[in-house]
């Protein structure tokens, strides 16, 4: 016979604030660890018109 205090605990109660003594919202989002695109050739109307160099395009080349 299982003790009924040692229930598993629902969803709700997962995340009750009292027993994680912090909550969770407060902590923030991670930024992430690399920019996605926005230091990269092309975001811009006119990098997309001209493309890039055969330069640019060897330096983003990352060995297998």
């Amino acid at each position: 016979m299982t003790d009924p205090n040692e229930r598993p605990l629902d969803e709700i109660e997962q995340l009750d604030e009292d027993e994680l003594d912090v909550d969770p919202l407060e902590e923030g989002v991670e930024p992430p660890e690399h920019w996605s695109g926005a230091d990269r050739h092309g975001t811009t109307p006119r990098e997309l018109r001209e493309g890039e160099s055969l330069d640019e395009r060897l330096a983003q080349e990352e060995p297998e």
